[in-house]
């Protein structure tokens, strides 16, 4: 079986708190983008799982691709072995939610090709043990999400007309490490809800990410990029999560200039 595996946008982000559980609220709108990984996968003797492209920092202990393998196998259907191989083309750590994407892709292909019949409710469940994108995944709409990301709320935005242009530069933000930088604050945060109805010219004024002012001066490329976007004609630009991505929305007929020469661009029509 393939299956192809996008990955997302974040549009804003806000930090709210952190909890008991050591993990952060947050909101944000995740937006789901036509950019790809490949999963094929088939019955085999014993696990072996192959991954190539762009699979540097990926190991035993964040292999999202075996530990779903592990985790269909213990609460839905054992499983005896399967020969998985993986075409990464988005890059870990790049807050573009590739490895999220394919441990709920790859969850949706095993309860298909078993037919196991699990619902969507019971695939979201399961998913987000696996970690905290992945829910989104399994229904893949663009969504209003709170908690740790587990909480989804369809949003009837569209960005059908505009082009998408994403910039990952060289550098690998952890996560962790970029949430270990937010110290609590009593700034309201921004209205996403409310700014996300206003149309995305208007957004560079209304729409924020926390991530942003933490990690901005440490990893300087990500507000070149972000100057350069906007240079370029991006009416809104953002780092995309805790990155290291950074996209520009564009008009779909802006004639884009040549953004920074090494680093590794993409260009999307939604």
């Amino acid at each position: 079986m393939i299956l192809f595996s996008n990955a997302k946008i974040n549009i804003g982000l806000n930090i709210i708190n952190r909890r008991k559980d050591g993990y952060h609220n947050l909101e944000s709108i995740f937006y789901p983008i036509p950019f790809y990984d490949i999963i094929e996968f088939q019955p085999s003797k014993t696990l072996r799982i192959d991954f190539q492209g762009k699979c540097e920092n990926i190991s035993d202990e964040n292999n999202l691709i075996k530990g779903t393998v592990e985790l269909f196998s213990k609460e839905v259907k054992k499983i005896n072995g399967l020969e998985i191989k993986v075409l990464k083309n988005i890059p870990p750590g790049s807050g573009l939610g590739g490895g999220s994407s394919n441990a709920a892709r790859l969850l949706t292909g095993l309860n298909h090709f078993y037919k196991t019949k699990l619902s969507n409710k019971q695939l979201s469940d399961l998913s987000a043990i696996l970690g905290s994108d992945c829910p989104f995944f399994i229904n893949n709409f663009p969504a209003f999400v709170t908690g740790r990301g587990e909480k989804i709320s369809k949003l009837n935005i569209s960005l059908k007309g505009y082009r998408l242009v994403i910039c990952i530069p060289r550098v690998h933000i952890s996560t962790h490490y970029a949430f270990s930088l937010w110290k609590r604050t009593n700034n309201k945060p921004e209205d996403l809800l409310e700014a996300i109805q206003k149309a995305p010219e208007k957004w560079k004024i209304y729409v924020k990410n926390n991530f942003e002012e933490l990690l901005f001066s440490d990893f300087q490329i990500l507000e070149k990029i972000k100057q350069n976007l906007y240079s370029s004609g991006a009416v809104y630009s953002s780092l995309s999560g805790s990155g290291s991505a950074v996209y520009g929305i564009f008009h779909k007929n802006e004639k884009l200039a040549k953004i920074i020469s090494d680093e590794d661009c993409y260009s999307f029509n939604l």
